[in-house]
């Protein structure tokens, strides 16, 4: 099994398009990641509250803070169906701003048009889903690192045409980190054309840890980066970007996965009958015990999942920490080939057999 992981090696399969799939949201503004998309628009907007989903990355709600605004938190999670129930009754304020989450682009399309204050919807999980193209938010913003095999990247937009923060250029330490994680992607496409699970030589192991270095020395320069435009190189690449087909692919491999892991394991998808697209293959579990048996036997047969997310244990509303100790994120995007997916899901069957 090739040692995916989460971090996008340097892709060689033709992916381009015709046109840029972000002008269908008119007027985007690009950052450094996607926190910086949230802080650029806090910053403009002059917002002095921010309500935040109880389940999210708390890596993000913390350097949000770090903008001056005091950050609150409503009892969200992908569990569950009655958010805008929830979001009714939060006790809103002038100068508020709601921010809302489609997890795992399993949701279907939220209205906010009876919501008395902003809000931002967060569609890094679901960039090509219905929700994120027919969006009534005021402001709108996604991480395009973590679903396109790009170093970096966050992007901002109004589907109300509001008022938005001019383009700014990348500073030099965003320049940089770029550069030493596409290094980082292509030391990681030199290292997969020969591994194999527990086939690594000490060359390969030698390359393995290279590139892993300069991943966690971006990820490093990425938490510590101030306010920045999107690096050159990743401007370019997602300027002509096929995210329909990248993201269409995908979708047929979660479907190809699914069909394989349903009768084994509880892979959340949509309750509704709505056309999306997923993030990945999301595996819920009975207990945090059985959740983390079954992380520690993927990780032995080479197959990296990921927690999204480890929630703080002291979160006020313990449904968000629960769903976090219960779940898996596997990836089923298009570094994976049918074969890929069929040895994938042949490794996760044989699980407790």
């Amino acid at each position: 099994m090739r040692e995916f992981g989460s971090d996008f090696h340097k892709c060689d399969f033709d992916f381009r398009a015709e046109s840029n799939y972000f002008d269908v949201f008119g007027g985007v503004r690009f950052y450094a990641c996607g926190r910086h998309a949230i802080d650029a628009i806090i910053l403009h907007e002059g917002f002095k509250r921010i309500w935040m989903p109880a389940y999210f990355c708390y890596e993000v709600i913390d350097h949000i803070a770090k903008t001056g605004i005091e950050v609150l938190s409503y009892d969200d999670n992908p569990l569950r169906n009655d958010d805008d129930d929830v979001v009714a009754s939060l006790p809103f304020r002038e100068g508020d701003v709601l921010l809302r989450m489609n997890y795992f682009g399993l949701r279907s399309k939220r209205s906010n048009k009876n919501i008395s204050i902003p809000v931002i919807e967060d569609h890094t999980h679901g960039l090509y889903t219905q929700w994120a193209i027919c969006s009534d938010a005021d402001y709108c913003v996604a991480s395009v690192r973590k679903t396109l095999p790009v170093a970096s990247g966050g992007v901002l937009w109004s589907p109300k045409h509001l008022s938005l923060p001019e383009n700014i250029q990348p500073s030099d330490i965003c320049q940089d980190m770029a550069k030493i994680r596409y290094e980082a992607m292509a030391l990681k496409a030199e290292y997969l054309k020969n591994n194999r699970c527990n086939k690594v030589s000490s060359i390969d192991g030698s390359l393995k840890d290279e590139f892993r270095q300069k991943f966690l020395i971006s990820e490093e320069m990425i938490d510590n980066l101030n306010l920045s435009g999107m690096d050159l190189t990743t401007k370019g690449i997602i300027s002509s970007f096929n995210v329909r087909q990248w993201t269409g692919l995908k979708t047929d491999n979660w479907y190809n996965a699914y069909d394989q892991l349903r009768k084994k394991f509880n892979i959340l998808r949509p309750k509704e009958d709505v056309c999306w697209h997923p993030y990945s293959l999301i595996f819920y579990f009975d207990s945090a015990e059985n959740r983390n048996d079954f992380r520690d036997y993927l990780i032995r047969n080479c197959i990296y999942p990921a927690i999204l997310w480890p929630i703080p244990n002291d979160v006020k509303y313990k449904n968000a920490l629960d769903f976090s100790k219960r779940m898996l994120s596997i990836h089923c995007d298009m570094r994976y080939s049918t074969q890929a997916i069929d040895e994938m899901c042949q490794i996760i069957n044989r699980y407790n057999d």
